[in-house]
């Protein structure tokens, strides 16, 4: 019983929800926090001209895989050439359905 309760205000810490509260509500990829917008999950033809690449699993193993645009290793190398960083990266929560998280703060 004490490891579910220290497992599940674990979870709050990383995730900003309780466990079982749907998606997560922050997500962390390449050093940034990105925030889950409040629209359902999208159809995956809406993004469609958007090549997404799967970067992590939320929580890992068990979770819903995130895709973003660029891997962690080129989203890191861009930010230390001077480039922009991801401002979206999107979560899987069922078949061909995404959920958007958009980047908090500024790059």
């Amino acid at each position: 019983m004490l490891f579910a309760g220290a497992a599940a205000v674990a979870y709050r810490a990383t995730y900003t929800n309780w466990p079982g509260d749907g998606p997560p509500r922050r997500l962390r990829f390449s050093g940034r926090i990105y925030e889950r917008g409040d629209r359902p999950g999208e159809p995956a033809r809406a993004l469609a001209d958007t090549p997404l690449r799967p970067v992590f699993r939320a929580p890992p193993v068990v979770g819903h895989q995130v895709f973003s645009i660029y891997t962690p290793r080129e989203g890191r190398q861009r930010l230390a050439a001077g480039d922009t960083v991801v401002t979206q990266i999107f979560m899987e929560t069922a078949r061909d359905r995404y959920v958007e998280y958009t980047l908090l703060g500024g790059p």
